[in-house]
């Protein structure tokens, strides 16, 4: 989660979607599923994630090419950790430490290595709940604009 440029693993083991709080649904990454995510991905809907601009946009890139499918998402692409980034620049933007703004219910973090299925799905929970927050908190404060907002520097 931490903004990095250099990273070495793009092996994908699952791919998780949320439409709205509360829910979530992943999928492995092996036979159909891949189709089912590149045809997702494909729609011109908005979508969100979390450092997904410095980090899960650049795996999705690679595997795409290393496996011959197109998994560049379409549609507006919101990075939460940017957008955090942008309105709390001096608080770290974990996303388990964001959560809180969002009264998230519950640490998750620890479910990485026990249960990769169930940590997935809050995490886009967790994420589709905070983009909802910032947005809103962002138009308040008068740093979003109708091009969204700027990525701090």
């Amino acid at each position: 989660e931490d903004a990095r440029d250099g990273f070495t693993d793009t092996r994908l083991r699952l791919i998780q979607f949320s439409l709205e709080s509360g829910t979530g649904i992943a999928f492995p990454w092996e036979g159909g599923f891949r189709d089912v995510v590149a045809q997702i991905l494909r729609t011109p809907c908005p979508k969100v994630g979390w450092n997904n601009w410095l980090f899960d946009d650049k795996v999705l890139d690679a595997c795409g090419l290393r496996e011959g499918i197109d998994l560049r998402p379409r549609g507006l692409l919101h990075d939460g950790l940017q957008m955090f980034h942008h309105w709390q620049p001096d608080l770290p933007a974990h996303l388990q430490f964001a959560a809180q703004f969002v009264q998230f219910p519950f640490p998750w973090k620890h479910l990485a290595a026990t249960n990769l299925e169930f940590y997935g799905n809050v995490d886009a929970d967790a994420t589709i709940r905070l983009y909802h927050f910032l947005e809103a908190q962002l138009k308040r404060d008068g740093i979003w604009d109708d091009t969204g907002y700027e990525v701090a520097a």
